[in-house]
């Protein structure tokens, strides 16, 4: 009897350890990498730049409540807590399985343009202390960060040290950056949890400091069997602007920041379209709401997939069809992209004709790789005004707006210009 007894444990600890080691966790109280201690803290916007901040952090599933303790950093102000909304994040089916808590709070009635300190709570356990800043009431210039594709390159490796050696060297380089965008494919497996984890371990500093408004890519519908789906991960851990069409919401939104007005849209058609019929048709009609509604002097369009793409044997014209009209039409200055690792910009475009003046067209700009992965096919094409392949290293843009002039400058991760280019209005 103890011999069975013994086996039998035997069996069942070796049974654990190969789960363990192939990532499939069955224990349901698994927390899938969560702790007590808040952790995985992201700023974003659902509301008015000026007067909210969002943020989110994770803790295990036993936290029932939580809170953010916050202060205005330039006044002797008491210390405010807000309390936050707790929802259970559960992993999808096969991926690890576990769970965690995510918690939220949209701060609101916030001073513009003032600093805040905050600290996010799990139950009581307090995590580290961080700042944002709101945007100030009268924004005369601001510059952001974009990133192209940041993913891992290796669905089985979720290795993400070529992003934070990126973020890291783009946020030390530039602390006056408002906000930080991501032209899609933040992660290689965007239903898979060990992808978001190290994801948000490499950006911490800077998520926890300024906000990140994402682009999804195709890499966020794909779970671990690399079927598509919609990027449910993505929209739960990064909450933005609700404003986008039904059926789209937390992946189709739009914002104003300054001078600029930020239209984000889903390139995703082949790989949401099959189990939830066509993406486009109702974004080309909020599109056209939204770019005919602005009254901001830039108009900034981003999607994933690329109209003008410079890869070998890539073609993206149902995407090209339905956006760039409108797009056009309304005069956006700069649509950006990734998907195609490389930095490309386009001279102006309308209708398919190139112009040397921006204002006879819309500029289309991919924004290269952050991430691991690159082609050694891309190519320079026809329209091209700009082109470089980072195969060597990684890189990322600024992009500055004023009230009459907007610039965009690309770098290489060490630090090198690799492009400038500019309009005025």
């Amino acid at each position: 009897m103890r011999l069975k007894i013994v086996l039998l444990f035997s069996l069942c600890l070796l049974l654990a350890r190969n789960s363990s080691i192939a990532g499939e966790v069955s224990s349901p109280d698994n927390n899938l990498g969560a702790t007590t201690r808040p952790d995985h803290i992201i700023l974003t916007w659902t509301d008015d730049p000026k007067t909210t901040q969002t943020i989110s952090w994770r803790a295990v599933t036993g936290t029932d409540n939580g809170s953010i303790r916050f202060y205005e950093a330039a006044t002797s102000a008491s210390t405010v807590t807000a309390a936050a909304s707790v929802k259970l994040f559960r992993a999808e089916r096969g991926d690890a399985q576990g769970s965690f808590k995510l918690l939220t709070v949209t701060l609101s009635g916030l001073k513009p343009g003032a600093r805040y300190n905050y600290i996010p709570v799990a139950g009581e356990i307090e995590g580290e202390a961080h700042s944002f800043m709101t945007e100030p009431a009268v924004e005369p210039s601001f510059s952001f960060l974009l990133f192209g594709d940041s993913q891992s390159g290796k669905k089985d490796n979720p290795d993400y040290k070529p992003w934070q050696k990126t973020v890291s060297a783009a946020w030390a380089g530039n602390p006056d950056a408002r906000f930080i965008m991501n032209a899609g494919d933040l992660v290689e497996t965007g239903q898979d949890i060990r992808h978001w984890n190290n994801w948000l371990d490499a950006a911490a500093e800077a998520i926890a400091s300024v906000p990140e408004m994402p682009v999804e890519g195709n890499h966020e519908t794909y779970n671990v069997s690399d079927t598509p789906s919609k990027p449910s991960y993505l929209t739960e851990l990064f909450p933005v602007f609700q404003n986008g069409p039904e059926g789209l919401k937390g992946q189709v939104y739009s914002f104003d920041y300054g001078n600029a007005h930020f239209s984000v849209l889903d390139s995703q058609e082949d790989e949401e379209a099959p189990k939830n019929g066509s993406i486009l048709g109702k974004q080309v009609l909020w599109l056209e709401k939204d770019l005919s509604s602005t009254t901001k002097s830039f108009k900034i369009v981003l999607f994933h997939k690329t109209p003008y793409f410079n890869k070998a044997k890539r073609n993206n014209e149902l995407i090209k069809a339905a956006f760039c009209p409108v797009a056009e039409k309304y005069h956006a200055d700069v649509v950006f992209n990734g998907h195609d690792h490389c930095l490309a910009r386009t001279f102006p475009v309308r209708d398919g004709k190139f112009s040397s003046k921006p204002d006879e067209g819309t500029v289309y700009y991919i924004c290269g790789r952050s991430g691991a992965k690159f082609y050694t096919d891309s190519v320079m094409r026809e329209g091209d005004e700009f082109f470089f392949n980072p195969k060597d290293q990684t890189c990322y843009l600024r992009i500055d707006v004023s009230k009459s002039v907007l610039s965009i400058k690309a770098f290489s991760a060490d630090g090198t210009l690799l492009d400038t280019y500019s309009l005025t209005k």
